[in-house]
């Protein structure tokens, strides 16, 4: 899961109580570097390529020249092992 350009964060054990506590946060109060696994620097690929998801969302800003990042994002998830 990445919460933003700038940070992401695995779930051991599973996502529930680190979701809920996101949730129930203040804003600015925590950060996914907060979370037990988490971490502020980028992470994407590792996430993408590593974590084992049915679904990867895209949403990320991208340069209308070259397509990235989005391009390299969804080209990782394709060659991601089931």
């Amino acid at each position: 899961m990445d919460g933003s350009a700038r940070s992401a964060c695995r779930f051991p054990g599973g996502p529930t109580a680190s979701i809920w506590r996101l949730l129930a946060a203040e804003p600015g109060e925590l950060s996914f570097a907060g979370l037990v696994g988490g971490s502020a620097d980028p992470r994407n690929e590792w996430v993408i390529r590593e974590v084992p998801a049915d679904i990867v969302v895209e949403a990320t800003f991208t340069n209308l020249t070259d397509g990235e990042p989005a391009l390299s994002h969804v080209r990782w998830a394709l060659r991601a092992s089931p």
